[in-house]
């Protein structure tokens, strides 16, 4: 875990000082997290599923064309870096993702039908098809407003006049939050905190994290003469920590109580001492409108 943060932190520097490869990696970090995401949910509804409806899941989870609505409004928001034509571009990407869903159902299904086991051997096999394509429906629009649209914040507070200090102090907020709720919660951590959803996660770690991302905030607060630190009033520090340590804690018990239902501990593999991207991003991704919104409206951007 120490080894992946120290290496992060100098590709996280050098990538927030040119704009075009931070919008690339901003891509290529939300098309990873939501392809853990995806196989999150499909592995929920094959839990739940039969060995006849496989094949149609694993053939959704395979198609290209479920991935471009999302990139669609980020290019929107980075092109534009308009919350407005955002929001529009999200709308859109929503009615666009239900139309792909839509097109691999009626394609699937038609090849079914041409079938001659499909009607003799599984009558039923239509509505269990439909119910799926509701359900993974359903599956990314979740995603789509747990992922995508929070982090697309993340990158329209990023390309605003002073987003490279923005930006330092929202990643550095979240990674204390999470590493105060582990620190603390691996010493002295006993109480359980949602015992059904995250039997590790306690009220010590929860704590911590707000104490460990708050204190932190409070020494960052003397350094603002530093380039990459935002030059805020101590107290916006403090509020800022204190509310991106709140919605860090919700945001990963969001994602454990998905990875429970898909009976997963890690959503992959990619970043040791870690599990998946996803299992450091989600509370990144869930922070990040927390900082856009109160920056804008209560400090000004």
């Amino acid at each position: 875990r120490i080894t992946t943060g120290l290496i992060a932190v100098p590709i996280i520097f050098l990538v927030m000082n040119i704009p075009i490869l931070a919008i690339l990696t901003f891509n290529i970090v939300m098309y990873l997290t939501n392809k853990e995401y995806q196989n999150m949910v499909m592995q929920i509804l094959k839990m739940h599923s039969g060995e006849s409806e496989h094949s149609y899941l694993d053939q959704m989870n395979r198609s290209t064309l479920a991935v471009l609505p999302t990139h669609f409004f980020a290019l929107v928001a980075a092109i534009t870096v308009s919350e407005d034509y955002t929001h529009i571009a999200f709308l859109m990407a929503v009615m666009m993702q239900f139309m792909i869903r839509i097109k691999g159902f009626i394609s699937y299904y038609n090849v079914l039908t041409q079938s001659k086991e499909f009607l003799s051997k599984d009558p039923a096999l239509d509505r269990k098809i439909i119910l799926l394509t509701f359900l993974q429906t359903a599956g990314d629009l979740l995603g789509m407003v747990f992922l995508h649209l929070p982090f697309t914040y993340g990158a329209l507070m990023f390309l605003q006049k002073d987003g490279l200090k923005y930006t330092f102090f929202w990643i550095l907020c979240t990674f204390q939050a999470d590493n105060g709720a582990l620190w603390v919660g691996s010493l002295i951590g006993h109480t359980p905190f949602v015992y059904s959803i995250s039997p590790k996660k306690t009220w010590e770690g929860v704590c911590g994290a707000i104490f460990v991302c708050v204190v932190t905030a409070l020494i960052f607060s003397k350094f603002t003469w530093v380039y990459f630190v935002p030059d805020f009033a101590t107290k916006h520090f403090l509020i800022l920590s204190f509310l991106s340590s709140i919605v860090c804690i919700i945001g990963d018990l969001l994602e454990s109580f998905i990875k429970r239902a898909a009976n997963m501990k890690d959503s992959g593999n990619m970043l040791p001492g870690h599990g998946g991207l996803l299992d450091r991003m989600d509370s990144i991704v869930c922070s990040a409108p927390v900082f856009y919104f109160y920056i804008k409206v209560v400090i000004g951007f």
